[in-house]
């Protein structure tokens, strides 16, 4: 589980830097600046999802659902199942665009 957990604390960075990024543009960002600041977040949103479909991620979630877990590790389990379902069934190229 802190294996899964260590690989996902880079991943929630990446999320909430996308995060603020699109804070920044909605907010206070100046106009000529909004190309810029949308490829860096198209390529961070792409990052993410790469390593949330990352083999060796995938594989310790897996194994981790064959562990005893404690009640909070079976809902972060479930949570991150839920997740990367999603990002399987969107492709990359797309999934960039919409966030």
């Amino acid at each position: 589980m802190k294996k899964i957990l260590d690989k996902y604390t880079t991943i929630h960075a990446l999320g909430m830097s996308t995060s603020l990024m699109l804070w920044d543009m909605r907010v206070s960002m100046p106009k000529n600046a909004i190309e810029d600041r949308e490829k860096m977040r198209s390529i961070i949103t792409g990052l993410y999802q790469d390593m949330m479909l990352n083999k060796e991620f995938l594989d310790l979630i897996n194994l981790a659902e064959k562990e005893n877990l404690t009640s909070f590790e079976k809902a972060v389990i479930r949570c991150l199942k839920r997740e990367t379902k999603f990002y399987r069934a969107i492709p990359s190229e797309v999934y960039s665009i919409l966030l």
